[in-house]
């Protein structure tokens, strides 16, 4: 009887999910609806981080023309970032594995312009010799 090896790359590559937050005594803090992945998170306090610390003086011009408009900007903007980032497979991949490959293929391929033979890279040499012969 043949051996069935399973495949564990379905399991190894789910995300981390998100249902419900307990404190380390057990009691509830907050309930999802759904699941939210643990990347949505995280994308979305980077995104605060930055709309903080690098538009922040621009929010806070804006917040003294137009009142509490500094609320949706950093409450709206990070989750619709988070959202994209989570919902968005290009070429069937995660975003930050797509933005890696995209980064390696423009530093392999687009900045080294030398052709590649048997697996190396090479210069071409694009000088012509031409010797005289008698027919």
């Amino acid at each position: 009887m043949e051996e069935e090896y399973f495949d564990y790359a379905r399991c190894v590559d789910a995300p981390y999910w998100i249902q419900e937050l307990k404190t380390p005594k057990g009691a509830r803090i907050w309930v999802f609806s759904t699941p939210v992945e643990i990347s949505f998170f995280i994308v979305a306090g980077i995104t605060f981080l930055v709309l903080f610390r690098v538009f922040g003086p621009i929010i806070s011009f804006l917040n003294a023309y137009f009142h509490h408009v500094f609320l949706p900007l950093y409450v709206y903007v990070p989750y619709w970032v988070a959202g994209r980032y989570v919902e968005i497979t290009p070429q069937g991949k995660k975003v930050h594995q797509y933005l890696y490959d995209w980064l390696i293929y423009m530093i392999e391929f687009e900045c080294d312009k030398r052709a590649i033979y048997q697996g190396e890279r090479i210069t071409e040499e694009t000088s012509f010799v031409f010797e005289k012969t008698n027919l």
